[in-house]
């Protein structure tokens, strides 16, 4: 939740102040934009698994 949070926060500074938008900028951004889809399509389906302790999500999800 907290990375969430963060990586969208960092990604709207960003992106809404024109002074922020250098070359540096960018690169911070798309780090943000990186570890922000990691957050959300891994971590969940991980949690998933640790908390079930078996895959309940069935045989078309594992694939």
């Amino acid at each position: 939740v907290v990375g969430v949070i963060g990586n969208g926060l960092v990604i709207l500074v960003i992106a809404r102040s024109k002074d922020m938008r250098t070359v540096t900028n960018v690169y911070v951004v798309n780090m943000a934009v990186t570890d922000f889809a990691y957050l959300v399509f891994s971590v969940p389906p991980a949690a998933i698994v640790f908390a079930a302790s078996e895959w309940p999500l069935g045989e078309a999800m594992c694939k």
